[in-house]
């Protein structure tokens, strides 16, 4: 298996980086989209190499993942997202078509990182250090489950 230790600044260059870690070259020609992603140890902000980055160490790192129905939500729909900038860290969930009201519980491999307050179906939990939220750390791969109220899985998905 082989890793990457610096990735490009663009998003295209990142997700072209992502696509090749952990793969032979044999491997990387079968490889079609996101869904086909293999997995990275970390996803962590490195110092920035000027020569690489063209200098303006802008460098940005995002993970996400779409969040599928299960059978306790089989409407809902939404996505995760986790970004590393050089000034701030975020991580937001968004959700639509969500047929019960209330708090939701979202948790990232099974650990509670903050809920979603749901009306007229959508919700949107952010977190961002900029505001002063604490926001943990997220790797490729991992498992993002949102809970209704009762505690049944309504959505799910792997940060990609």
């Amino acid at each position: 298996m082989t890793t990457t230790s610096l990735v490009k600044t663009s998003a295209a260059g990142f997700f072209l980086s992502l696509l090749i870690v952990g793969c032979s070259q044999n491997d990387q020609s079968q490889l079609t989209g996101p869904e086909s992603s293999p997995s990275i140890a970390t996803a962590t902000t490195k110092p920035v190499d000027p020569n690489l980055s063209g200098g303006d160490n802008s460098e940005r790192i995002r993970i996400q993942a779409r969040l599928f129905a299960t059978e306790a939500g089989p409407a809902t729909k939404g996505r995760a997202r986790w970004e590393n900038r050089s000034d701030r860290i975020k991580f937001t969930t968004e959700l639509q078509h969500v047929v019960t009201s209330g708090a939701h519980e979202v948790k990232v491999n099974g650990l509670s990182v903050g809920f979603v307050s749901i009306a007229l179906g959508r919700g949107e939990l952010e977190l961002d250090t900029e505001h002063g939220d604490t926001v943990p750390s997220m790797t490729i791969g991992d498992l993002v489950e949102v809970f209704n109220p009762t505690g049944a899985v309504i959505a799910s998905g792997h940060l990609q």
